[in-house]
């Protein structure tokens, strides 16, 4: 397979929209690459040298410490934030180069699950469901109206879609904020926190739906959460952050077994290990003021 190649910034939008093609003429294996990405904020270096590949069609989820950045790894992948070094390809297109209407054209081939939802609380589950299709497509009302609905039955809320959001549990709420985030058939998934906040119960629900969701639509989902039993049975690849770099990625049972002191620490949430004591050493050196 040929290496995804930088892509120039004065290049035309419309040679972005051409899939690279390895050798025997397929599309990349690879639908997300971060190259030596650096980014912070100020002072605080969040990412330095960091580099991620995701492959077409996998669930992978992005782990590690609070404050490691792996929210801001979704916010590359959707042009939100801008790296200061290094570069972003999805699918095959070159983040920084894209103008503002390549970039909305290629947003719409992306869905986000929000970490709290951000369901519109004077709107039905159905409207909000529908409120893609409605700001991005010319689609019929029976046509929305159609869409809605089934994917509100691939979530188990057809008959909530009358329902307001206040009126809707916390799991029912996440439910309805996943069938927004697929309603228009993306490329991609990205869920923040999907598991945040729900009871056992709700959690196994929403892993469930996140795989049956990846291979029903064939999708891609990347996945950011801190609760390692419910990626562990999920994710198809982990990845490790800590320290501005991948630490580590592999199956959740290369993971579990690795022999990596900062990896099996998160992995197994042990207090004390290299990961706890790099943000240890970090904040006591903020608080000296070095």
């Amino acid at each position: 397979m040929s290496e995804i190649q930088k892509t120039s910034s004065n290049q035309d939008n419309t040679d972005l929209d051409k899939p690279e093609l390895d050798n025997a003429g397929k599309a990349s294996k690879n639908i997300v690459a971060i190259k030596d990405v650096s980014f912070g904020y100020g002072p605080r270096l969040v990412h330095s040298g960091l580099n991620i590949d995701i492959e077409r069609g996998s669930i992978t989820t992005i782990m590690g410490p609070s404050g490691c950045g792996k929210s801001t790894v979704l916010g590359f992948i959707g042009g939100r934030i801008s790296p200061q070094k290094g570069q972003v390809i999805v699918d095959s297109k070159d983040i920084a180069s894209l103008n503002n209407t390549a970039l909305y054209e290629l947003r719409k081939s992306m869905g986000m699950m929000f970490q709290h939802n951000a369901l519109l609380t004077d709107i039905t589950v159905f409207e909000n469901v529908a409120f893609p299709l409605r700001e991005h497509t010319n689609k019929t009302e029976q046509e929305i109206a159609d869409m809605v609905l089934d994917k509100l039955e691939h979530v188990g809320l057809r008959e909530a879609a009358d329902l307001y959001p206040e009126e809707c549990s916390g799991g029912m709420q996440r439910r309805v904020a996943l069938a927004r985030a697929i309603v228009m058939e993306p490329a991609i998934v990205m869920y923040d926190e999907p598991f945040t906040g729900l009871d056992p119960i709700s959690k196994g629900i929403i892993t469930q739906l996140i795989a049956e969701m990846n291979e029903r639509l064939n999708i891609t989902s990347i996945v950011v959460t801190h609760d390692v039993p419910e990626a562990c049975e999920v994710s198809d690849q982990i990845i490790v952050l800590a320290g501005g770099k991948a630490l580590g990625k592999g199956s959740p049972e290369e993971l579990m077994s690795s022999d990596d002191p900062a990896i099996k620490q998160f992995m197994t949430g042990a207090p004390d290990g290299p990961v706890a004591y790099h943000y240890r050493s970090q904040s006591n050196e903020s608080e000296g003021g070095h």
